[in-house]
């Protein structure tokens, strides 16, 4: 998997807060950094299931302050579009064993998950 860039774990970081804001019981944030620079990001419960809906952070460049930026790609894809991507991981807010965080990684991205233990806050 590709490195995360600063920007992304800045954006990354602040999303979560947001997030664990609005849903103060999630274990954890699933994100997936795609090839156009944005990312999609989903609270999970302890038991590996979606709280809330997805957020999108873009990774594009705004034109100016009061432009909000939708990438095209993603706006045809409305889904984590697994095939596009580049990064995947899971902020965890909840403390959590080992064993705990390989189930609801595999519930969120597939047995041979790579977010395993991943952490940017």
């Amino acid at each position: 998997m590709k490195e995360i860039q600063e920007y992304q774990k800045l954006a990354i970081k602040n999303a979560t807060l947001i997030l664990f804001s609005k849903y103060p019981e999630a274990a954890g944030v699933v994100y997936w950094i795609l090839d156009c620079g944005c990312t999609k990001m989903c609270c999970v419960s302890e038991k590996g299931d979606p709280i809330g809906g997805r957020l999108l952070v873009s990774g594009q460049p705004m034109p100016d302050q009061d432009t909000i930026f939708v990438c095209h790609k993603c706006m045809v894809d409305r889904g984590p579009a697994r095939e596009r991507t580049v990064h995947q991981g899971v902020v965890w807010i909840q403390p959590l064993g080992k064993e705990h965080r390989k189930f609801i990684s595999a519930k969120a991205f597939g047995p041979r998950s790579e977010a395993i233990g991943q952490a940017i806050i």
